[in-house]
């Protein structure tokens, strides 16, 4: 059986409710290690989502969010979600726009 180490979702014109199907797999997803995420558009309710899933998974090792729109909120929520998971590198995350409405 292959066993993925890497979600690769750069750049895609991925949807919330791919998102958060995704981010709800990796709660007990043992597996995956790297997660990409540059230039998506990452609304609050998939942050939600992926914050939830950053404090639950522990095999998380990096996430690249660069260049992704997101408001205060999710910055607040991802900001929570890393403070639970001190095992995760983030990568361009000094990049991440704060812009609202832009997906």
């Amino acid at each position: 059986m292959l066993k993925a180490k890497t979600v690769q979702l750069g750049e895609n014109p991925v949807k919330s409710r791919g998102l958060i199907a995704l981010f709800n797999s990796l709660e007990k997803n043992t597996t995956i290690r790297d997660l990409y995420l540059n230039d998506i558009c990452l609304q609050n309710d998939a942050v939600k989502a992926l914050a939830k899933a950053m404090i639950k998974n522990k095999t998380i090792q990096h996430l690249n969010i660069g260049n992704c729109a997101v408001d205060d909120e999710s910055v607040s929520l991802l900001k929570n979600g890393l403070m639970f998971n001190t095992g995760i590198k983030v990568t361009a995350l000094p990049f991440v726009w704060l812009i609202i409405n832009r997906c």
